[in-house]
């Protein structure tokens, strides 16, 4: 999902004075620590090469905001705290290794009732603050690695059942030594996730 570049006669090279502070941001399904330390310990199992990602920054993407100002910042907890979404479990039952990406992933080979409507939700909200949605089906991962280079392009693994009862709001900010992710804001998905299951 990428927000419409807003029109302009400048160009890249003109100097910006007193431009707003953006925020990289994102909306993400963040794991508990027993659902982390499995994923750590399945990226260690299977992937020896490339870069894996460092345990605190596991999550599966909802949404990518992308550099946001504060009044976009705004609008996106403004659909995000309306959301009226439901608590469910989902199961990771499969590595997959994507080499044009040269990404490997823990995946979900189906996604819950209730994660696609949240997804649903989500983008169409997200296009009151002008961002334009995303058309692809929702496919729930996380990223274990990335810069890697061989592997096997789907291998199944012992399922890691990830009970969800919030989504949440992340900044992301880029240093020498690697990308580092900070929660901002959560909100709770309510009522029974049993009946959501099916």
């Amino acid at each position: 999902m990428g927000k419409k570049p807003p029109s302009s006669d400048a160009t890249a090279t003109t100097p910006v004075t007193n431009a707003p502070a953006r925020q990289r941001l994102f909306l993400a399904l963040w794991p508990d620590a027993d659902v982390r330390n499995r994923l750590q310990a399945l990226g260690e199992q299977h992937v020896d090469s490339g870069r894996r990602t460092r345990p605190e920054n596991l999550h599966a993407t909802l949404a990518f905001l992308g550099a946001v100002d504060a009044d976009t910042r705004a609008c996106v907890e403004r659909v995000a705290g309306n959301i009226d979404g439901q608590a469910f479990s989902v199961t990771l039952d499969c590595l997959e290794h994507r080499p044009r990406q040269a990404i490997v992933w823990a995946a979900a080979s189906h996604v819950p009732a209730a994660l696609t409507r949240l997804v649903e939700q989500l983008r169409a909200g997200l296009m009151q603050c002008r961002f334009e949605p995303e058309r692809r089906p929702y496919h729930l991962h996380v990223t274990l690695a990335r810069k890697v280079r061989r592997g096997q392009t789907a291998v199944a693994i012992d399922p890691i059942v990830w009970h969800i009862g919030k989504f949440v709001l992340v900044e992301s900010r880029t240093y020498a030594s690697g990308a580092s992710y900070q929660v901002l804001r959560s909100w709770s998905l309510t009522g029974s996730e049993s009946s959501q299951r099916s």
